[in-house]
């Protein structure tokens, strides 16, 4: 992640130079207190350079937003988000829904057992959350969005001391506790629940079609 997140600043910062030299940098741009901002002192000595000769175009290009709605509509995890669930059920005023992700299905109906690589929220650990966040945030200018997911029963002590310790990284930050609110509308299932359900019912794979046709609020019958 750190890799590819300095690979993507830089090119930015690249681009942003040859707008400026090609058509001028943003209209407040001081290049000695500009230079000094702690995001800037971390930037390579040679597009450092380039930054106090040319300038850059934009005052801010950087920022992660949760991308929610986009990515059901490509039917991709969100954002710097872990896929949220290998099944989940959803509940609203449409209906319950299940929901099974194209990969898991495949496992579960042929009996195959679960790679090391496919994660999601529920096999992660808070401090995992808040360490893609701090490294992400670190090569970013603008903001972060994440949400940081707590198991059921996690005690305000064990939060706050979390929080405190990657706080002076991060520019904001979203918590949510499992189960911390009545009408939750996703909740996962086990996987007997999963393999019942792919038997004897239609489970939905892909939340694209159904959110785009639904965008409105108004779904056909």
């Amino acid at each position: 992640i750190e890799r590819l997140m300095r690979f993507i600043r830089d090119t930015i910062y690249e681009t942003l130079v040859e707008l400026a030299d090609e058509k001028g940098a943003f209209p407040k741009f001081e290049p000695v207190p500009y230079g000094k901002a702690s995001f800037i002192r971390k930037l390579p000595a040679s597009l450092r350079m380039d930054i106090k000769e040319y300038g850059v175009r934009c005052v801010t290009a950087m920022a992660l937003a949760p991308t929610g709605t986009i990515s059901l509509l490509a039917d991709v995890t969100s954002g710097i988000e872990p896929l949220f669930r290998k099944a989940y059920i959803r509940s609203d005023r449409i209906s319950d829904r299940m929901y099974i992700h194209p990969i898991y299905k495949d496992i579960l109906e042929n009996n195959r057992s679960i790679p090391d690589w496919y994660v999601d929220t529920d096999d992660l650990v808070p401090h995992e959350h808040f360490e893609v966040q701090s490294i992400v945030q670190r090569y970013t200018d603008g903001a972060v969005s994440k949400t940081i997911n707590m198991p059921m029963g996690t005690t305000a002590r064990k939060l706050s001391k979390l929080t405190l310790e990657y706080i002076h990284d991060l520019k904001g930050v979203t918590v949510y506790v499992d189960g911390s609110r009545e009408g939750q509308i996703l909740n996962k299932v086990k996987e007997s629940e999963a393999i019942k359900y792919l038997k004897d019912n239609k489970v939905i794979t892909n939340t694209g079609e159904e959110s785009v046709k639904c965008a409105s609020g108004v779904c056909e019958v």
